[in-house]
């Protein structure tokens, strides 16, 4: 279970991960991923926990970084952000409905393609919402998909 009172080091989050250390590193050159700052110490926040999940995740699907990047947002636009964790709930969402809207105006492969997009995407947000760090504190005023109020 992910602390939400410090930040984790490369080495730490490998480990919660199952990546090794240098996966780590290209995803934090790519941008994909931030270090933040906390008591002097550089490390990765609990929304860079599940960051890394999802990026794992669609690595080991074949996505290119790019394409991740392009679905979660990047780490530069979340450094930027006064609530990172509600920024990186309407990012997804917005993404979501933008591929929704999509969908009817392509052809039956980049259809497939796109629910695989829909499918990463609502997982991400899945995990920004169940995760320790997304205890429920202002999420009574988050708009979901329609997908995630089902549960």
């Amino acid at each position: 279970m992910i602390n939400t009172s410090k930040n984790y080091s490369f080495s730490e989050m490998a480990s919660l991960i199952g990546l090794d250390e240098k996966k780590i590193h290209v995803y934090f050159h790519k941008g994909l991923i931030g270090l933040n700052d906390y008591k002097n110490r550089l490390g990765f926040s609990d929304i860079d926990y599940a960051r890394l999940r999802i990026i794992k995740h669609a690595d080991d699907l074949g996505y290119q970084h790019e394409e991740i990047k392009s679905l979660i947002g990047s780490a530069d636009d979340l450094s930027s952000a006064n609530d990172p964790l509600m920024f990186c709930k309407n990012f997804a969402i917005q993404r979501y409905k933008q591929i929704i809207k999509e969908l009817d105006h392509c052809e039956p492969l980049e259809q497939v393609k796109k629910q695989c997009d829909l499918k990463l995407i609502s997982t991400y947000i899945k995990e920004l919402k169940n995760s320790t760090f997304g205890n429920g504190l202002g999420d009574e005023n988050m708009v979901y998909p329609v997908e995630f109020m089902k549960k």
